[in-house]
């Protein structure tokens, strides 16, 4: 499931909790009709909250093969769709080929971020990505591609979807990346400058 742009509700957790319970036809009406009070409160001023939903729900066939049967609620062309956690997944994946171009670095040297105290490595960081979700280390990696990067080489790659800005920290938004710096053992430091982006 998408997750979807809430203002001030944990929606999204309390429709994943509700919706396994739902049938295979319209689980996204079926959970929304069952009158919880925190969706009421939503569903009583859509236009505040812009919610929007889509749901694949994967049914395994008698045969091995797997259906994915879509639901939407609320979806529109003209309005943004809030993809939280799901642009980690393309952001890890596109550091893994920038490293893979680097031959000074690679997965297991460690760096620093400017302003934080502790070294990483981008092992370690994508193990926290995928299995606690990590801004955090989303924003790491952030820095590691840059903002005009990651949306050049996502459109390169055919995908339609734009990465604006970092996640959960108060200058989420600012245009220009921190210094990192790779060192290790018999590695001579490597120090990616500051890069100003594009405020599109």
């Amino acid at each position: 499931m998408h997750p979807v742009k809430i203002k001030g509700l944990r929606f999204v957790g309390l429709l994943l909790a509700l919706l396994p319970g739902a049938c295979a036809e319209g689980p996204i009406e079926k959970t929304l009709s069952l009158g919880t009070p925190a969706v009421s409160k939503v569903m009583a001023n859509l236009a505040q909250h812009e919610v929007q939903f889509l749901f694949t729900e994967v049914i395994c066939t008698q045969d091995g093969s797997n259906v994915f049967q879509d639901d939407e609620y609320g979806l529109k062309d003209a309005r943004d769709h809030y993809p939280a956690s799901t642009t980690k997944l393309p952001v890890a994946l596109l550091a893994l080929e920038k490293l893979q171009e680097d031959d000074r670095i690679d997965r297991y040297t460690r760096f620093t971020v400017m302003g934080e105290p502790n070294g990483t490595s981008f092992t370690n960081e994508l193990i926290e990505l995928f299995v606690v979700s990590n801004n955090q280390t989303y924003n790491r990696l952030f820095e590691f591609l840059d903002k005009d990067e990651i949306n050049q080489c996502l459109s390169v790659k055919g995908l339609l979807a734009r990465i604006s800005h970092r996640l959960s920290i108060p200058d989420s938004d600012v245009l220009t990346t921190r210094v990192m710096q790779f060192s290790g053992a018999g590695v001579d430091p490597v120090v990616i400058e500051p890069i100003e982006n594009s405020t599109i």
